[in-house]
């Protein structure tokens, strides 16, 4: 008989999505004011305060894959959220740019934990497919949702008394945490088969990394080039990258809430929907040179990128090895948050190979990457239909 999962479970996951999102929104409306509170250090040591976190994300998924066939997913979600808790909420303690650093490492490793923890929780809790997609979904959304509270709050923190106190932001984990202890419910390790030996992936997992890598790499020439391609145009001011950005935001906050249902429509053509509606995005923003084209963009791209994120989560779930769910989600982890942290190298790497610098280059790179990723992906979802048509055949 299936067992029921609390709403103050349901609600408790929910909540833990502030660690996918607190990570870098917490940081990015103070960049300005770390940069200016410390003049002596350079560009790229005052970037690491925002970079330094999602790269430690990566060893820290790795380590917590192996240790799930140790521990049990409650103890080290607690762990993960309490190292959040002291490096991001300590980390305006000391005005010092080094201990600055080594809190942003701590915060990051703690948040690589929670981040793997949570779709392994989900699947381990929600046993059905659907209802798993579901709650993935769910997840996601609320990601927006902390993100954006995140990052208003921490820009009227640092408007009213100072950068610094923006860190006390991450001290929320300790509510989390709270949470975690009372209505988590605590499962075994995964246990380690006699037939694997050790948890292992499969092809069909393998070849959802890459699709995570190229994923965070496409996805960022937009995150990361936005703004510059605005001003590029001369189609508005910060304002309209705001609000560029914002649109992005709802709409992902609406894809994570769609998913299950896109999933259930589309079945095996989620990644080509998505896929399109981000090569469109790029094309409307590119061909029509005005705000209400680049918000309508904004928002297209954000209801695929929120609709792909947890897909790539849900599908990886589906088809890992049994007891295998965390370690395939740690490599899936470390893939994304690795094609995140070199995705401004590879643009620009793109740029020089054809010897155009400029953020418009970036889009028209996206929005072709996106057009042939779109044919694959229609390609493999008829592909696939064929196959299972001709399984059910025999």
């Amino acid at each position: 008989m299936k067992k029921e999962v609390s709403i103050f479970a349901k609600v408790t996951i929910l909540v833990a999505s502030f660690f996918l999102m607190a990570d870098a929104f917490v940081i990015t409306p103070i960049l300005g004011e770390i940069a200016a509170a410390f003049p002596d250090a350079s560009a790229s040591t005052v970037g690491l305060t925002y970079t330094l976190s999602s790269l430690c994300i990566i060893p820290a998924a790795l380590i917590c894959g192996k240790l799930c066939t140790v521990f049990s997913k409650k103890t080290l979600m607690i762990v993960g959220s309490l190292l959040v808790a002291v490096g991001g909420g300590l980390g305006g303690l000391n005005a010092n740019i080094a201990y600055n650093l080594i809190m942003r490492a701590i915060e990051g490793f703690g948040a690589g934990f929670c981040i793997t923890l949570v779709p392994t929780i989900i699947a381990e809790l929600f046993t059905e497919e659907a209802e798993m997609t579901r709650m993935m979904g769910f997840y996601a959304a609320a990601g927006c949702v902390a993100g954006t509270i995140c990052s208003i709050a921490a820009g009227k923190v640092a408007t009213m008394s100072s950068w610094q106190n923006a860190y006390l932001i991450y001290l929320f984990s300790i509510v989390i945490i709270v949470m975690e202890i009372l209505f988590l419910p605590k499962t075994p390790p995964e246990k380690v088969t006699l037939e694997t030996e050790k948890p292992r992936m499969n092809k069909s997992t393998w070849l959802w990394t890459v699709y995570a890598f190229i994923f965070a790499v496409l996805t960022n020439c937009i995150f990361l080039k936005g703004a510059d391609y605005i001003l590029e145009k001369g189609v508005g001011s910060a304002d309209t990258a705001g609000v560029f950005n914002s649109l992005i935001t709802i709409g992902s906050f609406l894809g994570g809430l769609l998913l299950a249902w896109l999933t259930a429509k589309l079945n095996r053509f989620v990644s080509f929907f998505c896929y399109l509606l981000m090569a469109v995005a790029a094309i409307v923003i590119m061909l029509i040179d005005n705000s209400l084209t680049i918000y309508a963009g904004g928002f297209l791209f954000g209801l695929g990128y929120g609709v792909f994120f947890p897909h790539i989560y849900a599908q990886a779930t589906s088809l890992s090895e049994p007891n295998s769910e965390t370690h395939t989600l740690s490599i899936i982890n470390s893939s994304y948050y690795l094609g995140m942290g070199l995705a401004a190298f590879l643009i620009e790497f793109v740029g020089k190979i054809f010897n155009n610098p400029s953020a418009s280059f970036s889009f028209l790179f996206m929005a072709v990457s996106c057009a042939v990723l779109t044919v694959i992906y229609l390609l493999q979802g008829f592909t696939s239909v064929r196959i299972e048509g001709q399984t059910n055949n025999m």
